[in-house]
């Protein structure tokens, strides 16, 4: 049986982040970015299923809140 090797991809060229990762980004705490999920203000994506999937935060929609583009899809 093979084994494969994986390597960590450095986090500036993550295309989906954690919630750490997208908090420290933006440099904001992890409650405010929840706070701005919970509004509307950042969409996360799910992975793994609808309710209990992981949250990961995109890198084009963090910047897009972080250039102040207004356009959401609430």
């Amino acid at each position: 049986m093979a084994s494969i090797s994986v390597s960590a991809v450095p986090v500036s060229e993550k295309i989906l982040l954690s919630r750490h990762e997208a908090a420290q980004l933006l440099g904001i705490s992890w409650r405010t970015l929840d706070e701005l999920v919970r509004r509307g203000e950042i969409r996360i994506r799910r992975v793994g299923g609808p309710t209990r999937g992981r949250v990961l935060f995109s890198r084009a929609e963090l910047q897009r809140f972080a250039e102040g583009d207004s356009r959401t899809n609430r």
